[in-house]
């Protein structure tokens, strides 16, 4: 009897040890809560049977109860962040290579020269300030900024 707790409990920690040296994943953590209720479980049952069972139970529910605590964090604290090409959205910046009527030119944005189109099909002088409107591939679509 006194053996099945120590075996709980030394799983138990495996599993923690295991958690913190994969930080984030949530992974082991269940498994390391369900062996330690099943090691304080085992002091009263000694079926081996039973403390699978309390395992097991204990894992999915855990499994359960943290998966559906997560996913509600992430509604919460999800926010639209555009990252990468996309957050250039929205940008002002200055035509510095003419954009013809369906052809491209280059617009300079926060410092950063990007291939442009214009997304109305108007012929875009240089010098004209100009907004993005939307990205495709590596260009940007443009239009002017008045």
């Amino acid at each position: 009897m006194e053996y099945f707790f120590i075996f709980w409990f030394i799983l138990a920690c495996f599993f923690l040890i295991a958690e913190v040296g994969h930080p984030g994943l949530f992974f082991f953590l269940p498994f390391s809560l369900a062996a330690f209720i099943t090691a304080i479980i085992s002091i009263w049952f000694s079926s081996l049977i039973i403390q699978g069972i309390c395992f097991l139970a204990t894992s999915a529910a855990i499994f359960f109860i943290m998966h559906r605590w997560l996913n509600i964090r992430k509604l919460v604290q999800r926010k639209d962040v555009h990252t990468n090409i996309d957050a250039l959205i929205g940008q002002h910046g200055i035509v510095i290579e003419k954009i013809s009527e369906r052809g491209t030119g280059y617009v300079k944005v926060n410092g950063e020269t990007w291939l442009a189109r214009s997304c109305e099909g108007l012929c875009i002088d240089v010098g004209t300030p100009i907004k993005i409107v939307d990205t495709r591939g590596a260009h940007v679509l443009v239009k002017q900024h008045l």
